[in-house]
């Protein structure tokens, strides 16, 4: 349809509204009332609300990550929410609009907190999100500017105490479980130096060879009983080489008194031990000599053969008593040199059993004594633990999440439609609902009273 021709019918829609002005103006004057009642009837709102710095007391005042931050906005959000400190609040300011009847026994009711519920919340200043910023603004709403305050006085209040009983719980938990911690490694410590203890009292002595044994990294024996064991060896070897010595020894004297001319063949160094066989063996030889130079010059009769021949004899018995003797001699000093033998065996043998015994203790005593000592490390650590949530704990109780950044500030103007515009907005309905109604009623079709449609149309009514 084009512009003339809407021109052309603008004076039938002048008429038709002409027509039925009664029912726009109607529409219009009962919306309007309607509007001036709610105007009338909404409570004006007033908002409030207060900037707030949120910290980690723990971690030096800032957070590890940005989670941790935001779990703990999110806390306090679910703690200004929570039912303690909304009940908290309306009980100690009482009801926004107190009924004529007197005080409510049952304030505050379900109702009441639920109320108060949906005029709190927690934002970020800025129009920041939540967990972005460390700065968090608490909101709250009120009919009256005074209220408003009140209330984000008392809530902020209540979310402090909270969070501080929050966090002292929280600290009081961690404590208790790292006290239980301390308790269990110190037993546990306990009883691995209880075992050290025990083991240590049953070497005795031997307490400072194990330890010798363990400070050597790249041998089993001990660095003091080896030098003894090598000591021991020398002298049992030198033992050892004497009793063969004398044993050879009375082997030259046993055939020495088998035969006295092998007297002659005795070694030297046997000699130097045995003096008077060496003298008696430089008689023989004398003897021998002067008894060969009798034969030569002398027959067996003559008398100087005789006494040369009886020297030669007694010098013979001489050396036999002698050798008799130097063999019971040396028989002494061979069960001497025997048990000292014996005697160093024993020994070296204890020596090696104590070197065996060690060597299978060192390594059970060195497992000891790491359990001891990471055992001990872990006790310490546990203990810092323990002294660390001790001082959170403390400083929970004394300490708040939240600082405030600025006093609380309320809005002089109330937040929401005002009541001309709810007023105006109910004349506009109005108007549209009055316009509504005459295109329904101006419509040919939803006219079923053919008198009425040529009244409406103002033509007579045509015979049948």
């Amino acid at each position: 349809m084009d512009i003339s021709g809407m021109i052309r019918q603008l004076p039938g829609l002048i008429a038709v509204l002409l027509r039925f002005r009664l029912v726009v103006v109607g529409a219009v004057a009962v919306f309007s009332f309607g509007g001036i009642v709610l105007a009338f009837m909404t409570p004006k709102v007033y908002q409030a609300n207060q900037l707030f710095l949120i910290r980690d007391d723990i971690a030096g005042g800032r957070f590890q990550s940005l989670e941790w931050l935001k779990s703990a906005q999110e806390t306090v959000q679910e703690v200004a929410k929570h039912s303690d400190v909304l009940r908290s609040t309306l009980k100690e300011l009482g009801p926004e609009n107190p009924s004529w009847l007197g005080a409510n026994d049952d304030f505050p009711s379900l109702e009441d907190i639920e109320s108060l519920r949906n005029n709190v919340w927690v934002s970020a200043p800025g129009g920041n999100e939540v967990g972005k910023t460390e700065m968090i603004r608490l909101n709250v709403k009120a009919e009256t500017r005074d209220r408003a305050l009140k209330v984000l006085k008392h809530i902020s209040n209540g979310v402090s105490r909270q969070m501080r009983l929050i966090r002292t719980d929280k600290a009081a938990n961690i404590e208790a479980g790292r006290q239980a911690a301390v308790e269990s490694v110190q037993k546990q410590s306990t009883e691995i130096t209880n075992q050290v203890i025990a083991m240590e009292r049953s070497l005795g002595e031997d307490l400072i060879e194990l330890r010798s044994m363990m400070d050597e990294k790249s041998s089993s024996d001990s660095a003091l009983l080896k030098p003894l064991l090598l000591s021991l060896d020398a002298e049992l070897s030198k033992e050892s080489n004497l009793r063969s010595k004398i044993q050879q020894d009375i082997q030259f004297f046993q055939n020495g008194l088998n035969d006295i001319a092998s007297l002659l063949g005795f070694p030297n160094n046997l000699l130097e031990e045995y003096q008077t066989l060496r003298e008696l063996k430089a008689g023989l030889v004398a003897a021998q000599i002067q008894m060969t130079d009798v034969k030569s010059r002398y027959e067996p009769w003559h008398g100087k053969y005789a006494q040369a021949e009886q020297r030669l004899v007694t010098l013979e018995n001489q050396i036999r008593n002698e050798l008799t003797v130097s063999i019971e001699i040396a028989k002494s000093r061979l069960t001497f040199v025997e048990g000292q033998v014996e005697s160093l065996q024993k020994q070296r043998a204890g020596r090696v059993a104590q070197l065996t015994r060690l060597a299978d203790l060192r390594a059970p005593y060195q497992i000891l004594m790491a359990t001891q000592t990471a055992t001990t490390n872990n006790l310490k650590l546990a203990q810092d633990e323990l002294s660390h949530a001790r001082a959170a704990r403390l400083s929970a109780a004394e300490t708040d999440l939240l600082t405030p950044m600025e006093e609380p500030v309320a809005g002089t103007k109330n937040v929401g439609s005002s009541r001309t515009m709810i007023v105006l907005g109910g004349g506009v309905c109005g108007i549209f609902v009055g316009l509504g109604l005459v295109m329904l009623l101006s419509a040919q079709p939803m006219v079923v009273s053919p008198e009425a449609l040529a009244r409406w149309e103002d033509q007579p009514r045509s015979p049948n």
